[in-house]
């Protein structure tokens, strides 16, 4: 009997090996997610909605929805957010805030650089990445630490952000005084200093540089 079973697990095996036959590879794939590309303007330019694009992998691809009833003022500085949602080709769905910045001096956004590394003084072990990803738009890693809340945050002259109505696992994020006057944000370079909105209650952040 131990003989049989012994034998019966061998053809097993064997039939194992020729389905795993380098002939036939498990098949992978990338996948591509949406990515928006935000808009900095110079105050007296023009916006259209067109202006703002959504990317798969480089190329351009429809929204699925972008809210167009918002009203870029291009008139004054200011940053503004506007909803979307996008599917790229393979069906997954992202959905966020794309950001348009009007400033004074574009070419004077674009050579400023708050970009680094940040501590909170009430969790001064957690550290927070601010990373460039456009000119004048900042990822900061957690504006609210420790609880994780990535936000990107506009330059809109130097010494004054803005964060455009973002949403979190706490609800909406804001400190911006175009949309909510009691909100605010300036920088130096040592500071990161907002008077924020998350889910609608009011904090004040202190994001010290590292040396």
């Amino acid at each position: 009997m131990k003989s049989i079973g012994k034998f019966i697990v061998w053809i097993f095996l064997a039939i194992l090996c020729i389905s795993c036959d380098e002939k036939d590879p498990i098949e992978s794939k990338t996948t591509f997610f949406p990515v928006v590309k935000n808009v900095l303007l110079e105050v007296g330019d023009s916006f259209s909605f067109s202006d703002v694009k959504i990317l798969e992998n480089a190329k351009e691809i429809e929204f699925d929805e972008l809210d167009t009833t918002v009203n870029v003022d291009t008139s004054k500085s200011g940053a503004y957010s506007i909803d979307y949602s996008a599917t790229n080709v393979d069906g997954f769905s992202r959905s966020g805030s794309a950001l348009v910045s009007v400033v004074e001096d574009v070419n004077q956004i674009k050579a400023i650089d708050i970009s680094g590394n940040y501590f909170d003084a009430f969790a001064p072990d957690v550290n927070v990445e601010v990373t460039k990803i456009q000119d004048g738009f900042f990822e900061i890693s957690d504006v609210f630490v420790p609880e994780g809340i990535s936000v990107v945050a506009m330059v809109l002259s130097d010494g004054e952000i803005a964060i455009a109505e973002q949403q979190s696992i706490f609800g909406s994020v804001v400190a911006n005084t175009t949309e909510d006057a009691e909100t605010y944000g300036f920088y130096d370079d040592t500071v990161i200093e907002l008077g924020i909105k998350i889910g609608g209650e009011f904090y004040e952040i202190f994001l010290d540089k590292k040396p």
